[in-house]
């Protein structure tokens, strides 16, 4: 293994691309979470945590925008005579994408600090069921983005190298082992929340048992959830690529 595999220029386009969507759609997420609080409880304080996510992402955004001003061309969009309509030109709406991105990265980041600190505080998630909400929204944003834009999220190891994708024993053998590493890992880390959490601290209880049970369902519940997403996303890679085989 050689280290992780670099993004081409091709695939941080469209990542970018996904993440200022996923911007966008977490800013009216917040939003409406923000009402929806305010009419509840008619209290300023009680939306502290998504005004201070919004102005993470808003101020993310105009960082990144600064940043990266100077690798891009800084000729003014021009308006046009018939819609008076701002026109931006390829470079230019690369720049917002990367800025937008830029919001997303340090809004999902604030985001899980929000949701770690409040667990850690309260040993529970019920006080963050709305920023968990968030996270999620953003991931499935860019998600979707990338099957629309026919970029499968292919099985990877570790270290970044791409899976065979093909329907044969060893190929399917080798897609099965990552599942289960991968799923195993995600287990492992979960297992510390356990004794953060008061109502899980079943070794302290001499329920050891239990907390073996509860173990082994979270690696089950993982390894299905990376069985059904690796394989649909193989499973559309190849129909995909044969699609175009046919055509062509």
């Amino acid at each position: 293994m050689s280290g992780k595999r670099e993004l081409d220029e091709r695939e941080k386009k469209l990542l970018d691309e996904a993440k200022a969507i996923s911007f966008v759609v977490g800013v009216l997420y917040e939003i409406i979470v923000l009402i929806y609080k305010l009419l509840k409880t008619g209290s300023v304080k009680s939306v502290i945590t998504e005004i201070s996510i919004l102005a993470v992402m808003f101020c993310g955004a105009l960082y990144f925008y600064i940043a990266t001003n100077q690798h891009v061309d800084k000729e003014k969009g021009i308006k046009s005579k018939r819609s008076m309509k701002l026109i931006l030109d390829e470079r230019q709406k690369e720049h917002i994408s990367m800025s937008f991105a830029g919001g997303t990265f340090f809004g999902y980041l604030y985001t899980l600090f929000v949701v770690l600190y409040k667990f850690f505080k309260d040993k529970r998630f019920t006080n963050s069921y709305f920023d968990i909400g968030l996270l999620i929204v953003m991931y499935i944003t860019i998600y979707i983005y990338h099957i629309k834009k026919k970029e499968f999220d292919l099985p990877k190891t570790i270290t970044g190298k791409i899976l065979p994708t093909g329907n044969a024993f060893e190929e399917k053998k080798a897609r099965y082992k990552h599942y289960i590493w991968d799923s195993l890992i995600t287990t492992i880390i979960f297992i510390p929340i356990d004794f953060v959490d008061e109502r899980k601290i079943f070794i302290v209880q001499l329920q050891i048992l239990n907390f073996f049970i509860l173990v082994f369902i979270r690696f089950i519940m993982f390894f299905l959830i990376n069985l059904i997403f690796g394989e649909y996303n193989v499973k559309k890679y190849n129909e995909y690529y044969d699609k175009l085989f046919d055509e062509n």
